[in-house]
């Protein structure tokens, strides 16, 4: 067994989706366990049902977190207030264990943002969720080999969205994003491509003025600061002929103006990455598919990127003993 091995942490994410079955078959036909020191914030119970699944023969004995959940019965592909309660528990503990320095970093497995509201923890998601625990100001990113993403703003209505941009936001956001990407990911300096928020960039303002009035401003101003950011780019044109390959990060200012991209182009490999915590945690960039949880069919290879790079930034943050 390798010495000083990286320690991580799986979350269970909601028991009644993908979440078990994925780490199951990561256990059984994978040998990361191993590679890496990797435990599963669950009780044992939790993981029982999925052992039905053809290949899945053994679970991680003496690779769980208990959290001391009364057994109670589940389906599989039916997410209730109770499931989602043990989501919640297990990433509060989960945070505990690394805020402690127990484990370099965690992976969450994907959680309904329904249910782990009814059962009284009010967040939109991870990210804020994470956040308002360590109370830290998280940044929402997106890896894959491909190419490195991030938000000026994450999940509100599209509706608000012009509200909530600013120069000041944008460029607080990508100075963050900076020493992010020169700390974790070991780029000495990044260059950041900037989108538009309206069509066509606001055409010069016929489209909408928040390009000349806001964005603009904050790359003039990233740059008198030495930071390598250049836009606004439309972001149909931009995605269209792959200019997300000239930059090393590219920031959109809302949700699915980067996710639908990130995830037709990155979705077996992609990562979501809280950056701007005081702890390493990555997660797989799909959710809990409840329609197929139980059937066999969940597929690994996002989490196991989510599983490597939470490896990489923790030993890139060991070497240098980083504080975020």
């Amino acid at each position: 067994m390798k010495k000083n091995r990286i320690k991580l942490l799986l979350t269970c994410g909601d028991i009644a989706g993908i979440g078990p079955e994925i780490i199951l078959k990561i256990f059984n036909k994978t040998d990361l366990f191993e590679k890496y020191d990797i435990k599963i914030c669950a009780d044992e119970w939790m993981f029982t049902n999925y052992l039905t699944i053809p290949g899945l023969k053994n679970l991680p004995e003496g690779r769980f977190e208990n959290l001391g959940i009364k057994e109670f019965n589940f389906t599989s592909g039916k997410s209730t207030k109770k499931t989602g309660e043990v989501s919640a528990i297990s990433i509060y503990r989960s945070v505990e264990l690394c805020k402690n320095q127990k484990f370099d970093g965690m992976i969450t497995l994907p959680i309904s943002k329904e249910s782990i509201n009814s059962a009284g923890f009010k967040f939109p998601g991870h990210t804020e969720l994470i956040g308002k625990i360590l109370n830290e100001k998280p940044v929402m990113m997106f890896y894959s080999n491909k190419f490195i993403a991030s938000l000026i703003t994450s999940h509100i209505p599209l509706k608000k969205v012009y509200k909530k941009i600013s120069e000041k936001i944008i460029t607080e956001k990508v100075m963050q994003l900076n020493g992010i990407l020169k700390s974790d990911f070991k780029i000495k300096n990044p260059k950041f491509g900037i989108l538009s928020l309206n069509p066509h960039s606001g055409d010069n303002g016929l489209l909408g003025d928040e390009e000349l009035k806001v964005i603009i401003p904050a790359i003039k101003k990233l740059n008198k600061n030495n930071i390598n950011a250049i836009g606004p780019f439309a972001s149909d044109g931009y995605f269209g002929l792959k200019n997300f390959k000239n930059f090393n990060v590219t920031i959109g200012m809302y949700h699915d103006q980067i996710l639908n991209p990130f995830k037709l182009l990155c979705f077996e490999d992609g990562v979501n990455f809280t950056g701007g915590l005081s702890i390493v945690r990555t997660s797989p960039d799909h959710g809990t598919a409840f329609d197929i949880a139980g059937k066999g069919i969940a597929q690994i290879s996002s989490t196991l990127s989510a599983i490597k790079l939470a490896a990489k930034i923790a030993s890139n943050r060991k070497d240098k003993n980083v504080k975020i």
